[in-house]
């Protein structure tokens, strides 16, 4: 007898049986057609052979794919160090550069001093008197200038006042500004030396109703400098080679290069002075 629970049956001697095996011979699947599913089952697992194939191609795939990689890193390893070498011959080059900037630029800084000095030395003889009014019309420099020297050496003056030239300064004349000054070149240093020694015992001179100044010619570079100078009452003096000394305090004080110049006005305790150059 034959007993079916949950799709499952019960032989009369208590026998399992699965379903499938218990439909045989009652309207279910037949014994070959079992076959057959078991054998088409048996065929579509995998096999050893299968399994040692798909290894052999996952390995093959690893292998190849790892190779790769490794010539990839020795390509950019090699593209690093060719970077890096780049690099080193790029920052040698680099400080090459800047050493050689920094040698012209000193030697730009001294031909530039030798400049000014030349510069300087073709002024030794030179002497510029400013606030003198201008006329209107045609004006005798040499015969004004003549009465103003006199003027200041007295009566250590000479006779006559030899000039080599004379004349206003050369810039664009200023509506109701400021007048030219004058320029003068003397034929002896001598006495221009002799005119510049009686002119610094005064700050200014009252000359044709005005207060003129009267300075060295020099190249504009120190005149920041030597206006500040003049106006705490500082006495200096130019040297050659091209050098300003200024007398402070029973002392002197000397700046020959622009980077000298913070150290030079705060020994004269001045304010900090932008100087040209």
């Amino acid at each position: 007898m034959l007993v079916k629970w949950h799709g499952c049956t019960w032989h009369q001697d208590g026998v399992f049986l699965p379903g499938l095996l218990c439909g045989l011979g009652h309207g279910g699947p037949t014994l070959a057609d079992i076959s057959a599913d078991l054998r088409s089952l048996s065929e579509s697992m995998v096999t050893k052979q299968d399994l040692q194939v798909l290894t052999t191609t996952l390995h093959d795939f690893v292998a190849t794919t790892v190779t790769a990689l490794r010539s990839d890193g020795g390509a950019q390893e090699t593209c690093i160090q060719a970077l890096k070498a780049q690099t080193q011959a790029s920052t040698t080059q680099t400080r090459a550069t800047d050493t050689a900037l920094a040698r012209q630029g000193a030697m730009l800084l001294a031909l530039g001093r030798q400049t000014q000095d030349l510069d300087n030395r073709s002024r030794r003889s030179n002497i510029r008197v400013c606030s003198v009014p201008e006329p209107q019309g045609e004006e005798d420099a040499e015969g004004l200038l003549t009465t103003l020297f006199s003027l200041i050496l007295g009566e250590e003056g000479p006779d006559q006042i030899q000039f080599d030239r004379a004349h206003r300064a050369l810039r664009q004349r200023i509506l109701d500004g400021a007048p030219h000054g004058l320029i003068c070149c003397l034929h002896s240093y001598q006495l221009k030396e002799k005119i510049m020694r009686k002119a610094r015992s005064r700050p200014s001179w009252h000359f044709q109703d005005s207060d003129v100044i009267i300075y060295n010619d020099l190249s504009p570079m120190g005149r920041p400098i030597t206006q500040a100078l003049r106006d705490k009452q500082i006495p200096f003096k130019w040297g050659f080679p091209f050098c300003l000394q200024a007398r402070y305090n029973n002392e002197w004080a000397q700046v020959r290069w622009p980077e000298e110049v913070p150290s030079f006005l705060q020994k004269l305790e001045l304010n900090l002075i932008e100087v040209p150059n």
